[in-house]
């Protein structure tokens, strides 16, 4: 829970900037949340800038998914994982002015992990992304895109020892836009 309430205190704290030219959008995602297991999810993202870069700021909720496999060698543990994937990035629109905006963009995630039967590890990685975004820049505009993230981390299970785990996977993203 408390990393529910860091990630919301992180979009609201950077939310002010984005009245100065950007959006804030409502997502939904599905995609891998590790080498074994797919999960849809939630999302909002505050966005600042220009009409051609922006500035990102993307919190994600995953449900917890349980029955994942974590593997070690020829050994795998059944576990509960959650994770929650905070992203600062940046993002390049092409076409700015027309109804289609393609996009691309990158930056690093903050992923916030919790798995039920050992002790994981928050880790650093990034994400990638390519996209579109259509609508006439004013009010509610819609958007794709597909996503990459990266990480790895470990999880500790004590007398079983302490196992890698690689949070990295394709998602898609769509939602809607509601542009400052």
């Amino acid at each position: 829970m408390r990393k529910i309430v860091l990630a919301v205190g992180c979009i609201c704290l950077l939310a002010a900037p984005a009245w100065a030219g950007g959006g804030f959008s409502l997502f939904g995602t599905y995609g891998q949340v590790n080498d074994y297991t797919s999960s849809g999810g939630l999302g909002a993202r505050v966005s600042f800038g220009g009409q051609t870069l922006l500035v990102d700021l993307t919190a994600t909720w995953f449900p917890e998914r349980s029955s994942v496999v974590v593997k070690n060698g020829g050994f795998q543990i059944n576990d509960s994982l959650q994770i929650y994937p905070v992203e600062l990035g940046l993002r390049y629109l092409f076409a700015p002015g027309e109804e289609f905006r393609p996009y691309v963009g990158g930056g690093v995630s903050w992923i916030l992990t919790d798995v039920q039967n050992g002790s994981m590890d928050d880790e650093l990685g990034y994400y990638i992304l390519a996209g579109m975004v259509w609508g006439d820049g004013r009010g509610v505009e819609g958007f794709v895109e597909g996503l990459y993230r990266r990480a790895q981390t470990d999880v500790d299970y004590g007398a079983e020892g302490r196992w890698s785990v690689d949070l990295a996977g394709f998602a898609a993203v769509g939602g809607i836009v509601i542009v400052f």
